[in-house]
Formats: C-alpha cells, structure tokens, sequence
C-alpha cells in the first residue's frame, strides 16, 4: 500500500496479473547436406545468401544443398541454418569429403551430428535434407524416416525430395502409395511435391534438377510473412520464383492421381506460370490421420502449440488452484482470439472458433496430488478451398419451344479428385 502521511491524491499501480502469450516464429529453416566447405555439424545462420556464401563458399555443382538454399532465398526465406554434412566413411585424403549416407543423415543424438546437429537451435520450422534424392533405395528410407522423426520431435514441418529415379506422374504415384507408411507418425509433419524443378546454373548451359524442398521453404516462409502460417502454401500466388522449368508437365488427370495420395502437384499455367498446386501432408491418404490432411492446419496446429509451450512456462511451480487455471484460461483466450482476429480459424464468433478450458473438470485432485495442471486447447481451423464448383445457367435471348430454355453445367476447377 501507499504511504499517506498528508492529505492529497496518491496513485498506486497495480500488476494485472496478465501473462500475455507471444506467437513464435513459423518460417525458419534449417538444411543439413553435403558442402565442401564450412564447419562440419555446426549450424551456421544464414539471413541471405551473402552469408551462405561466406561461410561454406556458394554454389556448388556437386551440392544439391547450396542451390536449394539459393532457392529459399529466391522464394522469399528470410533465415535458414546450415549444416555442413559429409560421409563418415570419406577417405581421409579427400578434403571435400563425399556426400552423406542415410546413417549420416541420422546421425547421433549424442554427438549432434548429422540432422541432430540442428539439436543446438532454440526453434527451427522447416527442415529439409537435399541429397536424399541420389541417394539409393535404403539409405533414402533410412534419411526420410530420420528427418520426419525429427521433425515430429522439434515440432518442425519437414519438406521430403522424392528420389531421382522417380520421373513419371505414375512413379510419384507408385512412390506414395509403398514409401510414406513405412516412414512412422512423422509424416503428419511432412510433405512432398512433384516433378522436380529446374533451375539455371553458372557451371552448364543446361539448367539442374532439383528437389523442390528449398524452393517451397521458401514460399512457406514468405506465405507464412504475407498472409500468416494458416494460409495453404500453393496457388497462383505460390509461383516458383529462380524455376526455368519442371521436370516434366503435370495435366488435370496427373493430378486427380497424385493430390489423393499427397503429393502436391508443380503446374505451369499459362499467365502465371510455374506454381504450386496442392496443399496436402504426406498422411492425406491415411484416413486416421484426416485431422492433419493439410499442410496449413497442421502447420498452425505446430505453432499454437509451440507458443503455448513457451508462453506458459511462468505456470511451472505456481500454485495449482482456481486463481492459476482463471490466470491460464485469460492468457490462453487472449492468444486464441487475436489469431481469431487474423483469419486463422473459422466460425462467426470466437466462441465458435475457439475455447480454452482449465479447471476442475480438466485437473482433478488427483492431478494436482501429482502436480498436473490440464489444459485443454480446441480451436476450429480453417482449410483451403482445393475443388471450386461452378454452376452455369444460360439462357437464350428467345425462349424456344421445349421443355427447357436454358442448360445448367457444373465444372470441377482442378486438381479433379476430391478424395
């Protein structure tokens, strides 16, 4: 309280008891692969190019990794962590080292290396590994399997190369169909595109061949900037900027046959070009994984929790009562409700669109015997329109004998398939 010794008007300033919840970060990246130059197993940040080049020397015909990270920033990434990755079983002799194996991508925990060399990042959102495409069959599952656990682990999304060898809209099928279940849960966290890009290069008249990952890096972060992490990263404003090319040309039946199986399609369009065009996780064709069909409401799921992790860490070793679940429930509610505000969920009201419940019905008095506060997060997210229905009526300036004067048609806009 304030000392009165005199008569007046005294002003005291009272805490609110308010513990607001920042939004964490949604677009930065991190790439571990093979570069001859640069630290070995030491992320480097990266804010440009001219970083990247200072640290592990630009780019590099024999490394896919520093054209993909070329391409993230052509796309509009604005930071990406690279990590140098060789060959374990390199000859000494060799300086540049050979590029990694999938047992290099996997790496070990305890000696941060390979894709736990990226262990050392407070946050890292997107994560990807461009020399899995060369690699061959076991050592591609063993790096896929290796980077979408991490990726369910740091609560990151991961971008996935389909390998080399896979150059047909049918292949890519046939890929989908036997390779993401043998991958585990973490691809809930993953996605893929299809064909590969092809983008000029200083070394050949001839444009390389790439995986898409660090192009798409690129226009999730810039999405992410633009229109925020709910926003489906594909469609005409998803144009594939420093692109010459793709590999092959994907047509409507192509893709009804992949957006099923979840694998986005890259299309060229007349006007605008080459662009993405789909918006799926890889665990679009499991049907107990739905929740999590696209991209963006996984995405946005990864960034409420991540934000609510670090946003409440001032409730560990509060007293576990009602005052701490009102404290909770008002931090929570206000955070839900600005996203609210934004466009991130759907329903007319945020009662609707959201709801924060902790109390008593969350947290027992088993759960506080044990120390557990329960907090229970629903929100109502909202998810691309992929199929857009057109019904025509046109009617003719006479009216003609018949039982009709006009004719109504309805049209699918691609991609076709609706499963």
């Amino acid at each position: 309280m304030t000392e009165t010794k005199h008569p007046g008007i005294f002003v005291e300033e009272v805490p609110t008891g308010m513990h607001p919840i920042a939004g964490v970060p949604t677009s930065i990246a991190g790439a571990v692969g093979y570069l001859k130059r640069g630290p070995l197993n030491l992320p480097v940040r990266c804010l440009n190019f001219g970083d990247f080049q200072r640290a592990f020397g630009g780019l590099d015909p024999d490394s896919p990794t520093s054209f993909q990270v070329s391409q993230f920033f052509l796309n509009g990434g604005s930071e990406i962590w690279v990590s140098r990755l060789c060959a374990a079983a390199a000859p000494a002799a060799d300086p540049d080292g050979l590029p990694p194996s999938g047992s290099d991508v996997a790496g070990d925990p305890a000696a941060s290396t390979g894709i736990h060399a990226l262990d050392s990042l407070p946050q890292v959102d997107l994560i990807l590994v461009p020399d899995m495409p060369a690699m061959d069959a076991p050592s591609y599952l063993t790096a896929a399997a290796a980077l979408l656990d991490y990726a369910l682990q740091r609560r990151a999304f991961a971008l996935l190369d389909l390998p080399n060898d896979v150059a047909t809209p049918a292949q890519a099928a046939s890929w989908a169909t036997g390779v993401p279940a043998s991958l585990g849960r973490g691809i809930v966290s993953a996605a893929a595109y299809f064909p590969r890009v092809l983008v000029p290069t200083p070394f050949s008249p001839e444009p390389m061949a790439l995986g898409a990952s660090g192009t798409m890096a690129g226009i999730y972060a810039a999405s992410d900037i633009g229109r925020g992490v709910w926003k489906a990263p594909a469609g005409i404003g998803a144009r594939l900027a420093g692109v010459e090319a793709l590999s092959c040309k994907i047509n409507d039946g192509d893709n009804g046959l992949l957006n099923p199986l979840g694998v986005n399609a890259l299309r060229t369009f007349p006007v605008y070009g080459n662009v993405a065009w789909g918006a799926r996780t890889l665990a679009s064709a499991n049907s107990g994984d739905w929740d999590w069909k696209y991209i963006s409401v996984r995405r946005l799921a990864l960034f409420i929790e991540e934000s609510l992790i670090q946003g409440l860490q001032w409730v560990v070793f509060e007293p576990n009562d009602e005052a701490l679940w009102a404290q909770i429930r008002l931090s929570v509610s206000n955070f839900l409700y600005v996203l609210f505000t934004q466009g991130a969920f759907a329903g007319a009201s945020p009662r609707d669109a959201c709801l924060c419940i902790c109390d008593a019905t969350t947290t027992t008095t088993a759960d506080i015997l044990e120390g557990v506060v329960n907090i229970v997060v629903m929100f109502a997210p909202q998810k691309p329109a992929e199929f857009i229905v057109l019904t025509i009526q046109l009617n003719t300036a006479v009216p003609s004998p018949g039982p009709a004067s006009g004719d109504a048609t309805t049209s699918n806009v691609s991609p076709p398939s609706r499963a």
